[in-house]
């Protein structure tokens, strides 16, 4: 039984609900036939499923594929995996975060090593925890405002300061 690559890579991809937020959808990479045994990989770059930012070089999700006997669901037939990649704050003087594209999207996985940040943050990343947060504002604009005073955030969400006064 003869399959196409890409009929899977579209499943996984409306799995991974891509397309639910868009009409049109950017499908990136060559149209293979699958073949017994053969292993088949896909990265950002052909992959438009992924995170993938071409002006920033970011992007580091894979899928590893391999059919075997006509079944993909096999222990190891099917993995997928992503790492963190350093990248700089638009606000220059905070240094790194390191980001992960994780299912098509981008998030915050903590602070990188050589910054402030990183030591005023208790030296354990949001990854390492076991958490991962969306990035709501990367800017460089500078506003005051003060605690429990909001600015407007990324998805109609706003972020404010607390905590208290001393």
């Amino acid at each position: 039984m003869k399959f196409l690559c890409i009929s899977v890579v579209v499943s996984i991809w409306l799995f991974m609900g891509i397309t639910a937020a868009v009409d049109e959808v950017d499908i990136r990479g060559p149209v293979s036939e699958v073949i017994n045994e053969k292993l088949y990989i896909w990265s950002p770059q052909d992959f438009a499923g992924f995170f993938y930012d071409a002006e920033e070089g970011l992007g580091s999700e894979r899928i590893e594929m391999r059919i075997t006997d006509g079944n993909i669901l096999r222990k190891n037939n099917l993995i997928y995996e992503t790492t963190v990649e350093p990248e700089r704050f638009e606000f220059g003087h905070w240094g790194k975060y390191l980001s992960v594209g994780f299912l098509g999207e981008k998030y915050f996985a903590g602070y990188a090593e050589d910054t402030k940040l990183f030591e005023e943050s208790g030296k354990e990343s949001l990854l390492g925890l076991g958490y991962l947060s969306k990035i709501l504002i990367d800017s460089d604009f500078r506003k005051k405002f003060g605690l429990w005073k909001s600015t407007e955030a990324r998805g109609g969400l706003r972020a404010f300061a607390s905590g208290s006064k001393q």
